[in-house]
């Protein structure tokens, strides 16, 4: 591990092993969720196209169906987050984990929507205080789900496990921006390899923080059991909360 607390070079490089051997199961679930974010544009277009309502009401019905949205887009975010920490843990994940963690819907927003206030709020400000409180808090909506806390102790929690190592993530937020760009430009088809990855890399980037906050090592991707052998990569015992 790196003095920054982290490998980005083995946060990728186990995102790719992994996203190898489950393929097929990842693409699936990255399609359900395309399918779900498009409904809005769908259901707005056929509502123009039909004039079926009065075009007066028009931005009524549309935020009303993106407030709607949000509760299904929350369900398939967090799903998708106990999916991807399934996996870290050497866990086989089924579909219907991607619906598994609806209880956390509303703090999985709440917290979402205040971390986008902090940011927009820093920019607005000085810009570069909005880059930094979004690396600061940016692992709070997997905390929420790994360790089912409340939306300000998540906060609190992330911005512990990234102090000291906000620049570093910030290049590696930057690696994960490139990578999502490349699979746009692949038609689109390249997100459904890039997403998976991603969201594999940076859970993968959230658990070496972990372990460095625990002052402990995490294996390499020749020793780690959850690449290869189908063995959990385990969480280290630390005096910092529940961090299960």
């Amino acid at each position: 591990m790196s003095s920054s607390g982290f490998s980005m070079g083995q946060a990728f490089d186990w995102g790719m092993a992994t996203f190898k051997k489950n393929a097929a199961f990842l693409i699936g679930v990255v399609i359900v969720i395309f399918a779900v974010c498009y409904v809005p544009s769908v259901l707005g277009w056929l509502l123009r196209l039909t004039h079926a309502i009065d075009p007066r009401r028009i931005p009524i019905v549309v935020v009303a169906t993106m407030v709607i949205w949000l509760i299904p887009i929350g369900v398939l975010g967090t799903g998708m987050i106990r999916i991807v920490l399934k996996l870290a843990d050497g866990q086989q994940p089924r579909f219907a984990d991607l619906f598994g963690s609806a209880r956390l819907l509303w703090r999985w927003i709440a917290v979402q929507i205040l971390v986008l206030l902090i940011v927009c709020a820093g920019l607005v400000l000085f810009i570069i205080p909005g880059y930094v409180w979004a690396i600061r808090f940016g692992f709070a909506p997997i905390i929420i789900v790994d360790s089912d806390v409340g939306v300000i102790e998540s906060l609190r929690r992330s911005s512990e496990i990234t102090q000291g190592r906000r620049l570093s993530l910030f290049a590696f937020e930057l690696l994960v921006t490139v990578l999502i760009m490349v699979g746009t430009c692949a038609l689109l088809v390249g997100l459904l390899v890039a997403l998976p990855i991603a969201a594999l890399a940076r859970v993968h980037v959230y658990r070496q923080l972990v372990y460095g906050l625990a002052n402990e090592t995490l294996p390499t991707l020749d020793e780690e059991p959850g690449v290869g052998t189908g063995e959990p990569i385990p969480m280290p015992q630390s005096g910092f909360g529940d961090w299960s």
